[in-house]
């Protein structure tokens, strides 16, 4: 549930993006709510955020561990801040994986991998359906400037990490299809100005409020080397 969009403008010398602030959260049991005081945008660095589609125990915990590993790493571009989130998607995706796959079977990752040639092979071949199935249901968009200027990645299940700059803009959540026709009708391009593509995002925003989940509420942030112009 949710939408969640950011797109270049200005060529490239800002990034625009706006979220909902519908919460969702799948255990112990699964609910969902909006209010004023959701964020679905973190900070990871100056000039860099994060945005999430998904359960918000999850997603959180992931960006969180993120945020620390920058601070320790101190990059410098979006990209080595992209792996860095891409990292600990994978990290934690494998340790619940370990923890819902593995463990009814008295396995480690580690012991499983040793261990598979001797098992049964009914037992490995469910093992590994499982673990080919396994979703976080959770989708991250990194995007920020650097010194090369405005850029966009988007994290999806299993941990896999891609470059939207040349389309301009990521779209995650249930509402991203209709976010995404909202920009198609409206001529979107990178080239335009922040406040051209503000607006679009507002309209693409509004139009992703048809697919059920997403909250009326509305958060925006745009990150900019140029002026309001």
């Amino acid at each position: 549930m949710t939408v969640c969009v950011g797109a270049l403008a200005d060529d490239g010398k800002s990034v625009v993006t706006i979220t909902d602030k519908m919460i969702s959260i799948n255990a112990p049991m699964a609910y969902q709510y909006e209010n004023d005081e959701v964020q679905k945008v973190y900070e990871l660095k100056d000039k860099v955020i994060a945005m999430y589609a998904g359960p918000t125990n999850l997603a959180d915990e992931i960006i969180k561990n993120a945020i620390i590993k920058v601070k320790e790493s101190t990059p410098e571009t979006v990209k080595e801040i992209a792996d860095i989130v891409r990292d600990e998607y994978q990290q934690y995706r494998l340790t619940l994986l370990a923890e819902a796959v593995l463990k009814p079977h008295n396995l480690t990752i580690e012991e499983y991998k040793e261990k598979q040639k001797d098992l049964n092979q009914e037992v490995v071949n469910s093992i590994e359906k499982s673990l080919t199935e396994f979703n976080l249901l959770i989708d991250i968009i990194v995007c920020g400037l650097d010194e090369t200027g405005g850029h966009i990645y988007t994290i999806s299940n299993p941990g896999i990490s891609i470059l939207s700059d040349g389309v301009g803009y990521s779209c995650i959540g249930i509402g991203a299809p209709h976010a995404l026709y909202s920009l198609i009708d409206a001529s979107y391009t990178k080239s335009l100005s922040k406040k051209a593509v503000e607006q679009m995002l507002k309209e693409a925003k509004k139009r992703s409020e048809n697919a059920p989940g997403v909250g009326k509420l509305t958060y925006t942030k745009t990150i900019s080397l140029v002026s309001n112009e």
